[in-house]
């Protein structure tokens, strides 16, 4: 469901990371600077995008 006052979420790859794990979710912050990956064995990995 899109709203009305929301904006797209532009991306830009500037380097590539390989995750060997089944990832289970991948969620973006509110202010687009972190991404959570979250995989099957539990573990959870924080990127931060400056």
């Amino acid at each position: 469901m899109l709203m009305q006052d929301s904006k797209p979420l532009l991306l830009s790859n500037l380097r590539t990371t390989k995750m060997n794990d089944d990832v289970l979710a991948i969620t973006v912050s509110p202010d687009a600077k972190y991404i959570v990956a979250h995989f099957w064995d539990r573990m959870v990995k924080v990127y931060c995008f400056l």
